[in-house]
């Protein structure tokens, strides 16, 4: 076995904020709210549903996708029980993925 390139980084050093922040403008929420499932949205393999955990290597690990899962089910629109908008139709589809393997 060969490594050419091993990189390592320890989160304990990374910055993080002290507090949270507040948003003063509660209008720009629906926006952000699409931005972010339309870049989950993007991580999904279209062959198998799936949604990437990790772009850098393209991983796919359960507990994402059992996120992906809930987040959009919970955001995405159903009517009588079947997928009514491009965030539910994904849910769907990874759902009957994990369903069916």
């Amino acid at each position: 076995m060969v490594i050419k390139n091993l990189v390592s980084d320890s989160a304990d050093y990374w910055e993080r904020t002290a507090d949270f922040e507040t948003i003063k403008d509660s209008s720009i929420l629906t926006e952000i709210v699409k931005q972010t499932l339309d870049a989950i949205l993007a991580r999904q393999n279209n062959n198998t549903g799936l949604f990437y955990t990790w772009l850098q290597d393209k991983s796919s690990y359960l507990y994402g996708q059992g996120l992906v899962l809930k987040i959009l089910s919970n955001e995405g629109t159903w009517v009588n029980s079947k997928p009514d908008d491009k965030y539910a139709m994904a849910a769907e589809k990874l759902a009957l993925f994990l369903a069916e393997h």
